[in-house]
C-alpha cells in the first residue's frame, strides 16, 4: 500500500513471511547540519553525535586519550607502575558499578 503522492513514508504492504521490512527513511535537513551538513550517517556510524559532538580537534584529543591508556598498560606490563590510571579513559561513560560504553575512543579495549 503506498500513499500515492510519491512523498512521505509509505505503508508496509503485508506479506506471508511476516518479515519486519524498513518502511521510508526519513530525513530532517535541520537535524544533518547540526554537526556535518553532508554526511551525517557518517556521524551515526563513527558515534559522534547526541552526548559526544564533533569539536576542533576531536582526532588529536582521541589519540592522547588512547595513547594514555596504551602508555598506562605498558607501565604496568613492565612493572614501572603498581598503579595507573587514565583520567581521560571513558569520560563521562566511566563509571565505578555499571560499564556503561564509552565516549570517543574505548580505550579499555586498547589496554586489554
Amino acid at each position: 500500500m503506498d500513499s500515492g503522492s510519491g512523498e512521505g513514508a509509505s505503508l508496509p504492504s503485508t506479506g506471508p513471511d511476516a518479515q519486519k521490512r524498513r518502511v521510508s527513511y526519513f530525513y530532517e535537513p535541520a537535524v544533518g547540519t547540526v554537526n556535518n551538513e553532508n554526511n551525517p550517517q557518517k556521524l551515526k556510524r563513527f558515534n559522534v553525535c547526541d552526548d559526544c559532538p564533533v569539536f576542533e580537534g576531536l582526532f588529536e584529543f582521541s589519540q592522547a586519550s588512547a595513547g594514555c591508556s596504551i602508555g598506562a598498560v605498558a607501565k604496568l606490563n613492565h612493572k614501572d607502575s603498581d598503579i595507573a590510571i587514565n583520567w581521560a579513559g571513558g569520560l563521562h561513560h566511566a563509571k565505578k558499578s555499571l560499564a556503561s560504553g564509552f565516549c570517543y575512543v574505548n580505550d579499555i579495549v586498547l589496554g586489554i
